[in-house]
């Protein structure tokens, strides 16, 4: 078999993976979505307020229940209801259009998820089973750990390991090997008639043909599909459905149908959501918003006092894992370690920069840091605060800064220490976007 043993930070990576594996709507008025009642409800150019999602569709627009009462809202003004729900899940699935599927545990002994020529079955708490065919996936991971933190190092394992593998598909073993080649099939070997004593992963190498038990191995990366970033996916979704298992579709195409839900995904993948409840999130992609996670700042500059640099995390926390503050999950912002500046171009159209800024919850009560924006006009090349916090402490509640970009060629995101110098200092801008 192909077995690569591949530079020090591959095998740093596969040190880091066996770490991780240890720590183990209705159409017409409905009633509202019970289980996820009066959530924030951002929308551009507005303060948010607590809303019940009630159904809609990508053409008409979501409808959505305030204290106001009811309300027909543009999909592209849209910036985000509710929160991404953690998954919990041991075994996921990517799509190749940046999709994420939670797969069901599977009790009997059969596979959440099969692939047989070319075609694959998955199933799923929340979605039932879903049929597609193998250029929509890029990824399968079994023995996820069930924190965010540990399973963002399993999947940071298998990137690295593909990245030297592409663009042959990646299987990476719970031992931390690596067999690289092209996948056949997942579940029984194909052309076998009888069921196998264990789920496999067939693979053809160039040693020869393997069958890897399921049991041994923490996923499998499909060649080229899988190195695709899925941001770029995300910038062009109408919107990225959050569900209670985890699971995130990003649609082109949605519609509430009596009690149902159906996505169409960026890749083609239909799915259907039975029950409404089932939904604890929207994020909008329409064309009223870009977020700053999905464009390249123009500068970036930390300077720590005593450690080395912090790079700029994108929808993703300085320290690594998820955005997370105060206990809640965020799909979009970026995350900086005090004193940082990141500066970005703001292009024509743009009327105003929002972010809700905070220190993320691993800092875990620690850290203080002060936020400002910073704005240059057009005319000019001097830069002007807009917008600033006091110190904000860990645990404390987060704040929106909104700042005019109205006749504004570049905006500034400042971050400054307060106390302690720079322990803890990690800073989020949660949904840091640019409205239109």
């Amino acid at each position: 078999m192909t077995v690569v043993r591949i530079s020090s930070a591959v095998i740093a990576t596969a040190a880091l993976l066996l770490l991780a594996l240890t720590s183990a709507a209705q159409a017409d008025h409905p009633p509202p979505n019970q289980g996820v009642q009066d959530t924030p409800l951002v929308v551009v150019g507005r303060e948010p307020v607590a809303a019940t999602w009630i159904g809609g569709d990508s053409a008409a627009g979501l409808r959505f229940r305030t204290a106001a009462g009811d309300e027909l809202l543009v999909t592209s003004d849209l910036v985000r209801w509710g929160y991404p729900a953690a998954s919990r899940a041991s075994a996921e699935v990517h799509l190749a259009d940046g999709s994420r599927l939670a797969l069901a545990e599977s009790w009997l002994g059969d596979p959440p998820l099969t692939l047989q020529d070319d075609a694959v079955r998955a199933s799923c708490d929340a979605l039932g089973e879903l049929r597609f065919d193998r250029q929509q996936l890029a990824a399968v991971f079994w023995k996820l750990p069930r924190d965010a933190s540990g399973r963002s190092r399993v999947e940071h394992a298998l990137s690295r390991a593909a990245e030297a593998a592409a663009p042959r598909d990646c299987v990476l073993l719970l031992s931390g090997d690596i067999v690289t080649g092209q996948v056949l099939a997942i579940g029984e070997p194909p052309g076998d008639s009888s069921p196998p004593d264990q789920p496999t992963v067939t693979m053809r190498t160039d040693f020869g043909m393997l069958a890897l038990p399921i049991a041994r191995l923490a996923g499998v990366l499909f060649g080229a599909a899988a190195l695709a970033e899925s941001s770029a996916n995300e910038a062009t979704a109408r919107l990225q459905v959050m569900l209670r298992d985890g699971s995130r579709l990003d649609a082109a195409e949605f519609k509430t149908q009596r009690e149902d839900l159906l996505v169409r995904t960026l890749g083609g993948v239909n799915a259907q959501v039975t029950t409404p409840q089932d939904v604890v999130g929207l994020q909008g992609f329409g064309s009223g918003v870009a977020y700053l996670s999905d464009m390249p700042p123009d500068s970036f500059d930390q300077h720590p006092e005593f450690s080395a640099p912090w790079p700029l995390a994108r929808d993703a926390a300085v320290a690594g894992g998820p955005l997370l503050v105060r206990g809640h999950g965020y799909a979009k912002g970026l995350g900086m370690h005090a004193p940082a500046r990141a500066e970005y171009s703001v292009p024509p159209g743009a009327k105003r920069f929002a972010a809700t800024v905070a220190i993320d919850d691993s800092a875990a009560g620690g850290g203080s840091a002060i936020f400002r924006v910073l704005v240059r006009r057009r005319d000019s090349n001097e830069w002007i605060e807009s917008a600033a916090t006091e110190t904000l402490r860990g645990n404390d509640p987060p704040q929106r800064l909104a700042a005019d970009v109205e006749d504004v060629d570049r905006v500034a995101l400042f971050v400054t220490t307060a106390d302690r110098g720079d322990e803890l200092d990690r800073a989020v801008w949660l949904d840091a976007r640019l409205e239109r």
